[in-house]
This record gives C-alpha cells, sequence and structure tokens, in this order.
C-alpha cells in the first residue's frame, strides 16, 4: 500500500480556543488545530465532505497536483464538491490515516 503526504488548507474550527497568551495559549491553539485537522479529514474520509464545504469560503484556492484525473486548480465550492464527487468515484474505498499533524505558528 503506498502511503501519501497530504497537505490541506482545510481546518474547521470547533469548540472555541481560549488564547490566554505566551506559551499557554500557544499550546491551546496548536492543540485545536491538531485536533481540527484530525476531525475534518476523519469526516472527509466518511465521505462527510459537505460540512467540510459549508466551512469553505465561496472562493476558494484547492490545487491537486499532476496531469490526471484528479489535477487541476479549484476556485469554486461548487467546482470542491464536484472534485470530492470524483475522488470518491475514482477511489470509492478511499480512508485517511493522519499521522502527524505540524502546526507553526499562531493565526
Amino acid at each position: 500500500m503506498r502511503s501519501y503526504a497530504v497537505h490541506s488548507a482545510f481546518v474547521r474550527w470547533g469548540a472555541p480556543i481560549i488564547l490566554v497568551g505566551g506559551v499557554l495559549g500557544t499550546v491551546g491553539f496548536r492543540l485545536g488545530v491538531e485536533r481540527n485537522v484530525r476531525v475534518t479529514f476523519r469526516r472527509v474520509g466518511q465521505r462527510d465532505y459537505e460540512t467540510l464545504l459549508e466551512q469553505t469560503a465561496s472562493s476558494v484556492f484547492h490545487v491537486f497536483p499532476g496531469d490526471h484525473a484528479l489535477g487541476g486548480t479549484r476556485h469554486t465550492r461548487e467546482g470542491l464538491r464536484r472534485w470530492f464527487e470524483r475522488l470518491f468515484l475514482l477511489f470509492p474505498e478511499l480512508h485517511f490515516e493522519v499521522k502527524e499533524v505540524a502546526v507553526r505558528g499562531l493565526p
């Protein structure tokens, strides 16, 4: 089985994160981002990409590199929806396993 590194700009903000400043605020932010990335990939892996799309701006920039059926750039939420539909049509057994989430800096 091949393993691919996936970089995503999609972050779902769940429960509020209180930034109190200093190390605690930074750690809290990073843990919150990591949790939200994992939740997002779990939902998309369960074919629940509509939740992700609801939280995506109407104007997006999504790039999937390569010259193949999934390759290209999307600029709208509807274009991204069609990409997910094609993704799961081509790979009906697709699942995600997040091994590591790297978070750097504050928003």
